[in-house]
């Protein structure tokens, strides 16, 4: 047997779809008939009560009008908003600037110390060269109580009671202390050893001077924390250059003898804190 299929049409109802392309059509028209109207301007005397001037414009003149006011003012705002932003950068690198030319003359001043004491003049050393440091934070004040003041008062016996910790220096070289320290007329001490044997920091810094001179040949110059120096005098050859940090231990130099005021292979160590010259047989044992 043949099966039948019936087929039925269903007409959807557009009536509102059209009607509301009808009134956005009909809103567009009036808005473009509007833009296309003639307006007439009357420019009047209120003393003589008489028309001056009549000037016809379109309304969609007065809307670009209108726009091309509005785009000029953003331009306007938005210029003078970039040139107080770029007064302040200008600011900012004058002041980064002022700080950058002090550091450098602080660095200068403490250069031309450090060559003082190579030549043997007075060490001067009010510059200390400039290093980097938290500054402490502020804490507001409080009364303490007086189970505070008891702790903080055991606290602080103990403290004073234990013996303060020495700085451990590293050994430049190892051998025999031919010159002893003298504070007057050798800041400084000698250390006999083979020749080109490696010199070693005494401890992490950077270099600041790196060079030779006639007098005590080829010496380095290392600036470490709390303003402390160490001078290494008459190498064969610096390892090291300016501006190069070094680690305890790090080999910086080899043994050598030049210089007017040498008469073989040695080492002169100084060691400098806070602008004087201590004993470096006090802290280090350069013994073999």
């Amino acid at each position: 047997m043949s099966q039948r299929y019936n087929l039925t049409f269903v007409m959807v109802n557009n009536t509102n779809f059209l009607s509301k392309f009808a009134f956005v059509k009909a809103f567009l028209k009036k808005i473009i008939y509007l833009l296309k109207k003639k307006y007439l301007i009357h420019i009047s005397d209120s003393d003589r009560l008489a028309s001056v001037q009549k000037i016809q414009v379109y309304l969609y003149q007065i809307f670009f009008l209108f726009l091309i006011l509005l785009t000029l003012l953003f331009v306007v705002l938005l210029k003078k908003d970039s040139s107080s932003i770029h007064k302040k950068q200008l600011l900012q690198q004058s002041k980064n600037i002022e700080q950058l030319t002090k550091r450098v003359e602080q660095q200068d001043r403490f250069i031309k110390n450090l060559q003082m004491v190579l030549r043997g003049n007075v060490p001067v050393l009010n510059d200390t060269l400039p290093i980097e440091e938290t500054p402490p934070t502020s804490v507001k004040e409080y009364k303490l109580s007086p189970e505070e003041i008891h702790l903080a008062q055991k606290v602080n016996s103990e403290n004073t009671q234990k013996p303060q910790k020495t700085v451990i220096y590293f050994p430049p070289v190892k051998g025999i202390v031919s010159q002893k320290f003298n504070s007057k007329n050798h800041p400084g001490i000698d250390i006999v050893t083979e020749k080109g044997a490696i010199v070693k920091s005494c401890s992490r810094g950077v270099v600041v001077f790196s060079s030779y001179t006639s007098k005590d040949g080829n010496v380095i110059v290392i600036f470490h924390k709390n303003n402390e120096i160490s001078i290494y005098k008459h190498n064969s050859a610096v390892l090291k250059n300016v501006g190069d940090y070094v680690a305890k231990g790090d080999p910086i130099a080899i043994v050598g003898n030049t210089g007017a005021q040498s008469d073989g292979p040695h080492l002169h160590f100084e060691l400098w804190k806070k602008g004087k010259a201590i004993n470096p047989e006090t802290f280090i044992d350069f013994n073999d």
